[in-house]
């Protein structure tokens, strides 16, 4: 099974809990957008790499957070490291972008990300927020948190629908001592979604389906006169968009099936948020 939390768990916590909880979720993506930049290439199109990696199950993938949790300190259903439990691929995709901003970027991506994922992701036709679990508001590391439903139409099979931890934060370089000046006023974000087991928010024939995954959003320096994929020197910005994705689209849709779907679709969605964000702007 794709790794998720119990709503019972997630409903449970605190808010300090819940904090230690988004803080190690946050944590695992940095470490899946470091690993996911070497794993095998399947494709380039439209600018956009794909890259996919299956484990071994039951192989862990990423090491617990850090500092790791003490056993009088320990929340049920926190996940202490991630690993690989249904056998189905890991996609990633990269792409850089000179042509639309990190401003750009941030409020689709990061400023209400599952609501606005209806404007550019072809196949979702509804997303609703079923409760809001943290605001910026609650805190001064600029996170937010929800617990969303999203429903996909029909392709050759009934409707999807899932049910997502949505969490999102935007980081700062401040803590990097390495960084110069300039690279201090760089920015970034992370969005991740954590599926969500529970037998509520059922809509009548939808497949209930899975998914995990990990978004990171970065400002790069390009050599000047240089391609989109040197950063270094003092030229121009562009912006870094990764993406990591693991899915089940459950019923009974085969998993090879489900993957090579998601393998050959999951570029197409650079494409149509650029498209979205150009069109805005007429």
């Amino acid at each position: 099974m794709i790794d998720s939390i119990d709503e019972t768990a997630l409903n449970s916590m605190g808010k300090p809990e819940l904090q230690k909880y988004l803080d190690s979720l946050f944590e695992q993506a940095m470490v899946m957008v470091q690993l996911s930049a070497n794993w095998p290439v399947v494709s380039y199109q439209q600018n956009v790499t794909t890259r996919r990696k299956r484990f071994t199950k039951n192989t862990s993938i990423t090491p617990p957070p850090s500092p790791p949790l003490s056993q009088h300190d320990h929340t049920p259903g926190t996940l202490q490291q991630l690993t690989s439990n249904s056998g189905h691929y890991y996609i990633q995709r990269q792409s850089v972008h000179d042509d639309v901003s990190y401003d750009q970027l941030r409020e689709v991506l990061l400023e209400n990300h599952s609501l606005n994922e209806q404007k550019y992701v072809d196949m979702l036709v509804e997303a609703k927020e079923l409760k809001p679990l943290m605001k910026k508001s609650d805190t001064n590391n600029y996170t937010d948190a929800g617990l969303y439903w999203l429903g996909f139409k029909a392709s050759v099979a009934s409707p999807r629908e899932f049910v997502e931890l949505v969490a999102t934060r935007e980081l700062t370089n401040n803590n990097n001592s390495n960084s110069d000046d300039q690279d201090q006023q760089l920015r970034s974000f992370l969005v991740v979604s954590q599926p969500v087991d529970t037998t509520n928010y059922a809509r009548k024939s939808h497949v209930r389906g899975k998914y995990i995954s990990w978004e990171y959003v970065c400002e790069k320096r390009l050599q000047e006169g240089g391609t989109q994929q040197t950063y270094s020197g003092n030229g121009a910005v562009a912006v870094e968009w990764t993406c990591i994705q693991q899915s089940s689209a459950g019923g009974w849709v085969p998993g090879f099936l489900s993957d090579y779907v998601a393998a050959n679709e999951f570029y197409k969605d650079v494409g149509s948020l650029i498209n979205y964000i150009k069109n805005k702007k007429k």
